[in-house]
C-alpha cells in the first residue's frame, strides 16, 4: 500500500507590505487635513485682526465705558472684521474674537462665525485686580447661536490676557 505523499501547507503570506501602505496614507491625509486646517485658521484669523493689530493697539478710555485705573479697557469702537461692544478695548477684542472663532469652528460652525451678529455682553464688571468676564454669543452659518465665555486678566506692562471657554 502506497502511501500518499504529504501536503505541503501553502507558506502564509506576509501583509507587511500592505500594513505600511496604509499607514503611510494616512499620515499623508493627516498631514494634508492639517496643513488645511491651519491655512484656514491662518486665514480666518488675519481677516478677524483686519484693521487692528493687537501688539499696538492703545489701551485708552473711550466714551460709554467706565474703565477707571484698570489697565485693558477701552474703546468700543466697532472695527471692521471684530465684533462691537463689551469692556475690551480693539487689540484686546480682536484677540478675543480669534479665539472665539477658533472656539466656534472647532465646536461645530462650518464657517467663521459673523462679527456684526456677535453680542457681547459684560457678565462680570472689573473685579479689585482688573478682571472682567463677558460672554460672547456667536451666530452660525446654520443660525445656531453658541455662547462663549471669555475671561480678560489685566497683566503687568499693559498686556491682557484673554480665555475663551464654552458658555452657558
Amino acid at each position: 500500500m502506497e502511501t500518499p505523499a504529504p501536503v505541503q501547507a501553502e507558506p502564509k503570506k506576509s501583509n507587511i507590505g500592505l500594513i505600511i501602505g496604509i499607514v503611510v496614507v494616512i499620515l499623508l491625509c493627516c498631514c494634508c487635513v492639517l496643513g488645511a486646517g491651519g491655512f484656514y485658521y491662518y486665514r480666518t484669523y488675519s481677516s478677524a485682526l483686519s484693521g487692528a493689530n493687537p501688539l499696538t493697539a492703545p489701551s485708552t478710555s473711550g466714551s460709554g465705558t467706565s474703565s477707571g485705573s484698570v489697565p485693558g479697557l477701552g474703546t468700543t469702537s466697532n472695527v471692521p472684521g471684530i465684533p462691537s461692544g463689551g469692556k475690551a478695548n480693539d487689540g484686546d477684542r480682536a484677540i478675543a474674537w480669534g479665539y472665539v472663532v477658533t472656539a466656534a469652528l472647532t465646536d461645530g460652525c462650518s464657517t467663521s462665525p459673523n462679527a456684526d451678529s456677535t453680542k457681547i455682553s459684560v457678565t462680570q464688571q472689573p473685579d479689585a485686580s482688573g478682571v472682567w468676564k463677558e460672554q460672547w454669543t456667536v451666530t452660525c452659518d446654520d443660525k445656531s447661536q453658541k455662547p462663549y465665555a471669555v475671561t480678560f486678566t489685566p497683566g503687568s506692562g499693559g498686556t491682557t490676557d484673554v480665555k475663551v471657554a464654552p458658555g452657558n
